[in-house]
């Protein structure tokens, strides 16, 4: 079976001593470590109270614990603060409104040369009828598409 390891300071709380009395264990050679983390068999093998540590409860709640502050971190480094969100929602703004009158602009602009194309095809006749006709056509899908 695969040894579980345990930090000095979980290790500590889990059995209900002082971090410092572990870590004097520890000093006094009761007790090994490496890098501050503990083989929970050497630990059982000192402290009564550790045979009863259910520890992978406590591994799940650490793993969860490590993972969201890593999340947090994350979000928290790449999220702007309030003054450049504002900065850049007022920027975004003034480009819809510049957008909306280009887009305005560009509709009267079909318009008139709808009303163009509707005066030259009441003075023609024939093909250039049918190529004026066609023409409207167009212009009527490009109003369509504009209006939405």
């Amino acid at each position: 079976m695969k040894d579980k390891y345990l930090n000095i300071a979980l290790a500590a709380k889990t059995v209900g001593i002082k971090r410092s009395t572990l870590q004097k264990m520890i000093h006094d050679g009761d007790l090994e470590s490496f890098e501050g983390v503990l083989k929970l068999s050497d630990l059982k093998e000192v402290c009564p109270k550790a045979h009863s540590i259910d520890t992978s409860h406590m591994l799940e709640k650490a793993r969860f614990i490590k993972d969201n502050a890593y999340a947090n971190r994350v979000q928290t480094a790449h999220m702007p603060d309030k003054h450049t969100m504002y900065s850049q929602i007022k920027k975004l703004r003034l480009e819809l409104k510049l957008e909306k009158k280009r887009s305005v602009s560009c509709v009267l602009a079909i318009n008139d040369l709808r009303d163009e194309l509707l005066a030259a095809r009441e003075k023609c006749e024939g093909k250039q009828r049918e190529l004026i006709s066609s023409l409207l056509r167009t212009v009527a899908t490009t109003l369509n598409f504009a209006k939405r």
